[in-house]
């Protein structure tokens, strides 16, 4: 996939040393500029058997690194999890990034 992409036209220096130079057309910022919204959370306590197993996705790194369009995760979470942690549901559709 990646050996069918042409290079562009033109390129540019990014202003980040460790980036170097991007497409002509880019416009090098922060994650935090490029999103309406960024959310973090924790992990309900692993040990505790009432926060595990039920209906709310739960989406780990090891999801994200498997497809390339997540449809579900390996893991679920109740609703007694999701409460016990400072992690926050997101839509469907939403990027997710680990």
């Amino acid at each position: 996939m990646i050996a069918d992409l042409k290079p562009y036209a033109e390129y540019k220096g990014s202003g980040l040393p460790w980036l170097g130079e991007v497409p002509g057309h880019w416009e090098p910022k922060k994650l935090k500029h490029a999103f309406k919204r960024i959310v973090g959370g924790s992990t309900p306590a692993s040990g505790n058997p009432r926060y595990w197993n039920g209906d709310v996705t739960w989406v780990t790194p090891a999801d994200v690194s498997r497809s390339k369009r997540l449809r579900r995760s390996i893991r679920q979470i109740t609703r007694a999890g999701l409460l016990s942690c400072s992690t926050e549901l997101v839509p469907k559709g939403s990027i997710v990034l680990t």
